[in-house]
């Protein structure tokens, strides 16, 4: 379905999406005259497809699309926000040159600030937030780990990781784990930014902050429980330099306790996104005294 040849949504998609792919739009294609009959249409037609200004989409037309370990992912702003939701990609810029200068770090490393925030938003892109998981998203999750079957090591690491479920708050801060890519390598590094910022400004002062890992459901669980741990930590370790790195500034002054556990494979309730090998979630607690 498409909007009448010479609007914005027309030219825009097949400016930017079709003939980029070589498929420029055919002119025969069933033309709709604005977006709400696309809408409509979309939602009568089996395997249509309509591309409308986001104003004009509702709730009552998400998308689910299946995770790489099989299980329904809708387009929450939280799921947008951690980077499962496969439909939804970040956008990054690609520096080619051998050495990639300080200020292009700087400039993008600023881009993914709150202070940025605004502006992104202004212009239509989703801008980077730290969410918290809804109490019916966390329910949720308890409820299919709870419901899982398990044995051996696995239940061991169920029983643990369910008692931390009920004592901890999920943020929509995720790593990437595996072989990193310069795109899994710069959403890290936007992650570690936004995260390090909150702590800074005292959003989680007196807390503790979990760095939480799952493996992918392609490996043995006790292959998926070394990895998951080593992926863990190795980000806990980047975030404790650049918490000292700020300390040593005077941005952080309150005391925070860091740590990291890795669960292996739960593909009920956590799965690695975009190919990657691992992903380690960032929870939250009181502080023990």
């Amino acid at each position: 379905l498409k909007r009448e040849p010479g609007s914005v949504s027309f030219n825009d998609f097949n400016s930017f999406v079709a003939a980029e792919a070589g498929s420029p739009v055919l002119v025969d294609m069933l033309t709709v005259g604005n977006d709400d009959d696309v809408v409509m249409y979309v939602g009568q037609f089996n395997g249509s497809v309509g591309v409308v200004d986001p104003a004009t989409d509702t709730n009552d037309l998400q998308l689910a699309v299946l995770d790489q370990c099989g299980q329904p992912s809708l387009p929450t702003e939280f799921a947008i926000q951690s980077g499962s939701y496969a439909l939804m990609r970040s956008l990054v810029a690609v520096h080619d040159a051998p050495a990639v200068p300080d200020r292009v770090v700087a400039l993008f490393d600023e881009a993914v600030t709150g202070q940025a925030a605004d502006t992104l938003q202004a212009f239509g892109y989703v801008p980077n937030a730290g969410l918290t998981i809804t109490p019916s998203d966390k329910t949720a999750r308890i409820d299919a780990l709870s419901g899982g079957s398990y044995d051996g090591a696995q239940s061991d690491a169920a029983g643990e990781l369910l008692s931390l479920m009920f004592t901890s708050t999920r943020l929509s801060h995720t790593f990437r784990g595996g072989d990193l890519d310069a795109i899994d390598a710069a959403w890290n590094r936007r992650t570690l930014i936004a995260l390090a910022d909150e702590i800074e400004a005292g959003t989680y002062d007196d807390r503790e902050i979990m760095l939480v890992g799952f493996s992918g459901p392609d490996v043995a669980f006790a292959e998926g429980l070394s990895a998951s741990q080593s992926r863990a930590d190795e980000f806990l370790a980047g975030l404790n330099v650049e918490i000292d790195d700020r300390r040593t500034t005077g941005a952080v002054t309150a005391q925070i306790d860091t740590s990291a556990k890795g669960f292996g494979t739960f593909s009920e309730i956590a799965c690695p996104v975009q190919g990657a090998a691992e992903t380690i979630e960032v929870w939250t607690r009181p502080r023990s005294q």
